[in-house]
């Protein structure tokens, strides 16, 4: 079955949005995460969109590999805006442009070549939310099935809103690419290594700037087994726990 991808005014009106920093409930409530400044920011990391550099674990096992990542957003996101129900609906119509309704980011992960994104969702779409109280900005990409359930995988970039144009190596203080997945709650499935070029970095530290990112062959580690080694404390920094190896 092939994933697709609806228009952007049809995933607002479905009313299922879920915002970096938050995760859905079983019973549709959100539950806030850590501090997510801490993400996968540990270690070396890779040099260029061929791999990994050398590290800490120079034998780490390739886990999946993100083969394209193309995002836009015209419009970064307030996540305090984006989660009020007084003002959320509104919010997200008036700036449509901050949504991108196709994949931002397609490749395959775990040792089966699971797709992202994942072929059972009804819908998905990708957006940036900035968050300056912490530095970051965040780009998101959901799926959604077809009763308004999160389904899995989903992906993260977690980046510095001091970054412009160029080259960023991931995973990095600057940047941090990480794949989700669900296992008695969300967890860590994978990080990316390689590098990511910023296209367009245009006041990203504050709500209505501009961002796009491009890059291929991202590639794919399993928590546990990453050139950096064992990066399982960073998922436990922000609340998560790493997904079993599949």
């Amino acid at each position: 079955m092939t994933f697709r991808w609806t228009h952007v005014g049809a995933v607002l009106s479905a009313g299922s949005l879920v915002v970096a920093g938050c995760s859905s409930d079983d019973d549709g409530g959100s539950k806030k995460k850590d501090d997510p400044e801490v993400v996968g920011t540990g270690g070396g990391g890779g040099e260029g969109g061929d791999g990994p550099g050398p590290g800490e674990n120079p034998n780490a096992n390739q886990y999946g590999v993100l083969t394209s990542v193309d995002f836009t957003s015209n419009f970064l996101l307030d996540p305090a805006k984006m989660t009020d129900p007084a003002v959320s609906q509104g919010y997200q119509q008036a700036h449509q442009d901050g949504f991108q309704g196709e994949p931002a980011f397609i490749g395959t992960y775990q040792s089966d070549n699971s797709p992202i994104p994942p072929p059972g969702a009804a819908y998905g779409f990708a957006h940036a939310t900035t968050i300056p109280a912490i530095g970051m900005v965040v780009v998101q990409q959901i799926a959604v099935g077809s009763q308004n359930e999160d389904v899995f995988p989903q992906v993260l970039v977690w980046m510095s809103n001091t970054l412009g144009t160029g080259k960023v190596r991931v995973p990095s203080p600057d940047a941090t690419v990480v794949v989700m997945d669900r296992h008695e709650g969300e967890c860590a499935a994978a990080f990316g290594f390689g590098e990511i070029q910023i296209g367009t970095a245009v006041n990203i530290g504050a709500e209505g700037g501009k961002l796009s990112l491009f890059g291929t062959n991202v590639l794919l580690y399993h928590p546990l087994d990453t050139p950096d080694g064992d990066m399982s404390l960073k998922t436990a920094e922000v609340g998560s726990i790493v997904c079993p190896r599949k």
